[in-house]
This record gives C-alpha cells, structure tokens and sequence, in this order.
C-alpha cells in the first residue's frame, strides 16, 4: 500500500513538503512503513498539485512506483523516479545519468525544465523541450524529444529518444 501526501510548509508558501510511504503487511505484525521518503517542492499550484504517483508495470510482472515532483515558478519542471523493492528492500531508480547520457549524445541540454512525466505498461516518458547548448532557458531552438525509459523490475534502461514536431517561436 501506498501513501503520497503534501503538506504546505508554513511560514514559507509556496514550499510544499511531499512525500511517500509504503507500507507493508506482515500477519504477525500488522501494517508497518517499508520505506519513506520526503521533499520540498516550490509550487505555487499548492499542494494538490505538488506530487503525483503513477504505477508502472515491467513485462515480467514486476509493479514500481513512478514518483512525480512538480515545481513552478518561470514555468513547470518535474522531477521524478521510480520506487521498485529490489530483493527485501526498496530502492531509488533515477533516471538522470541515462537521460542526460542520452541527450548529451544528440547535443540537446539537459535540466531546462518545462518537462512532462507519463507512464504506460512498462515505460515512463518524459518529453523535453530541445535546448541547444547555451541557449536561454526561455527559448528552445529545437525540436522537443520524447525519452522512454524501460522499467524493468529493479532498473531504468533507455528504450528510445524520438524529436517531437517543432515549430519555431
């Protein structure tokens, strides 16, 4: 079972603390936490908009959690991972070294912000605006990318990077 929550922080609005818990049935001792996690968010939407939990589902079976962490301010920018129990813990699976790989080989920025978290089946997808290297933040340049990530039970593997339609500002 699993709980997401979002707390404004006060007395510092729009900061929002999120987090997640798992919570985990043994029969000889009821329901206990398996694993949590916490963050603060800027987000002027408010807590309800501030974290957001999707399932996602390897092609053996296997369930993970996709965390989203949304931030606002000059625009949306997300952050995200997916929870998975490896072996008899719960692990962490962060997508930034194969997504920064993968867009660093096509000569695209990373971390610009005004990205978009899904997920269907087996795969998580972020859409990314195209950012050439030194460009304003304000400005993409190029076409945005759609990164598909494989969740495979106990990892991330990059599944595909395909341009999106552009048209220029």
């Amino acid at each position: 079972m699993v709980l997401a929550y979002a707390i404004p922080e006060k007395p510092y609005p729009p900061f929002v603390r999120c987090g997640v818990r798992v919570l985990k049935y043994n029969t000889a001792s009821g329901w206990a936490v398996a694993f949590e996690e916490t963050d603060s968010v800027d987000n002027g939407g408010g807590a309800s908009d501030a974290i957001s939990v999707e399932k996602v589902i390897s092609s053996s079976g296997k369930e993970g959690l996709v965390v989203i962490l949304k931030f606002s301010g000059a625009g949306t920018a997300e952050e995200w991972h997916v929870l998975a129990a490896v072996g008899n813990k719960f692990v962490k699976l962060n997508p930034t070294p194969i997504r920064d790989k993968a867009l660093k080989a096509r000569n695209y920025m990373s971390g610009m912000g005004y990205n978009d978290v899904t997920s269907e089946g087996n795969l998580v997808i972020e859409e990314l605006p195209g950012y050439s290297p030194g460009r304003a933040r304000c400005c993409p340049d190029r076409p945005s990318v759609a990164v598909a990530f494989r969740f495979t039970g106990s990892s991330l593997k990059l599944d595909s990077v395909k341009e999106l339609p552009f048209t220029p500002p």
